[in-house]
């Protein structure tokens, strides 16, 4: 008779698929917790209210600027003004660089949609859209994760397990990395969960959470334009992914948001053969972004709102409470150095997009990362959902 083979550690394991993000128990666990946060049966209103009425909290979680309460300020000062039948008596004071709204023409108008409804239906109808915004996001990037590892982490992780390999026992390291990520069965994470992790960090994340189910006069809509960009960054990544799709999705961040323009490097890119198309299409779009931005505030105030909507932040006034180092500058820094500083802390983040693109030029994915850490640390207002 033979003998049954005694197991050792080296048996080959029996492999888990993990789930897909979108059949996850903890993705519909956190949607019920955030639909029970919108009415208002997990939490009474009033604590609601009291909780965002700190403006630490409001500060750290939320943009001031993509808020229904921002929207509600820009129909309010157009219905004061002299000529509120005309959209750009909105940005009252936008000559002489002082007005106090930011949000761009386009997506102002789209807004002030939800204004119709009563201020607790619009409360809900915006906290419903964000989560929907949230779970695309973290579909989103599940998505790009699965298609940049695959394409870049495989190649580098099967070389780096082969030179191991070859290593003499006496000077291998234990561990190699504090979180290894490898495709063998013993690491601490796998590359198979890896997708799934990344999108629940962010969607059962609980700053995404308070974030998108703030209350009433704090709704915010500020995800919008992150999952514009990660749609643009998931369909670059694809070996055929839609150029016009990626294209015309940068060109609506960068409306939404001037800094996201630096992503464009990334996106050409993974394009490499279609540099010059996806270049010539992103173009295209942004000028029909802004052609209808001009015949809607018309042309006489247009350049002046497009410096308060799209330049507003590289000023070190009028600046809201953040966690930037640019808000806690602008507090400290004398009249007469203003315009100095300026100008240093808002092109200092753009000097270095040239000699990084050199360095890592083989490394979008790499690139993608620095860009929105300079993003967050210099674009005020800087908040904890930006990181």
């Amino acid at each position: 008779y033979t003998m049954a083979p005694v197991p050792t550690s080296e048996t080959k394991q029996v492999e888990i698929k993990p789930p897909s993000f979108a059949t996850s128990l903890s993705t519909w666990v956190t949607i019920l917790i955030r639909l029970l946060l919108i009415s208002g049966v997990l939490l009474p209103n009033d604590l609601y209210e009291w909780l965002y009425s700190s403006t630490v909290v409001r500060s750290v979680l939320i943009d001031p600027i993509f808020t229904i309460h921002h929207v509600q300020e820009a129909v309010a000062i157009r219905n004061v003004s002299k000529n509120a039948a005309r959209f750009a008596s909105a940005y009252l004071g936008h000559e002489t660089g002082n007005s106090r709204i930011h949000l761009p023409p386009l997506v102002l108008a789209a807004a002030e949609s939800f204004l119709h409804y009563a201020q607790h239906y619009q409360h809900i109808a915006m906290s419903l859209l964000v989560l929907l915004v949230d779970f695309f996001i973290a579909f989103s990037l599940e998505s790009i994760t699965w298609h940049v590892f695959h394409k870049e982490f495989v190649r580098d992780d099967y070389r780096e397990d082969t030179n191991l390999e070859k290593m003499d026992p006496r000077i291998k390291p234990e561990l190699v990395h504090v979180f290894p990520v490898s495709l063998k069965s013993q690491s601490m994470l796998r590359l198979p969960w890896l997708p799934l992790r990344i999108a629940q960090m962010y969607f059962c994340n609980p700053i995404t959470v308070l974030a998108g189910s703030g209350a009433p006069m704090s709704s915010c809509f500020q995800s919008i334009r992150v999952l514009l960009l990660l749609e643009a960054l998931v369909e670059a990544c694809k070996e055929k992914g839609s150029i016009v799709w990626t294209s015309f999705a940068v060109a609506l961040a960068v409306y939404w948001d001037v800094h996201a323009i630096v992503f464009i490097i990334p996106i050409l890119l993974w394009q490499q053969r279609r540099v010059r198309s996806c270049l010539l299409l992103f173009l295209l779009f942004s000028a029909a972004l802004q052609g209808l931005s001009l015949l809607l505030v018309g042309k006489d105030d247009y350049l002046s709102i497009v410096a308060a909507t799209h330049f507003h932040t590289f000023r070190l006034r009028g600046l809201s409470p953040s966690l930037t180092t640019i808000w806690y500058l602008g507090m400290q820094v004398f009249l007469r150095f203003r315009a100095y500083f300026t100008c240093l802390l808002g092109g200092v983040p753009y000097l270095t997009i040239v000699p990084t693109t050199i360095r890592l030029y083989k490394y979008p994915t790499v690139l993608v990362a620095i860009f929105w850490f300079l993003g967050v640390l210099f674009r005020p207002p800087g908040t904890l959902y930006s990181l």
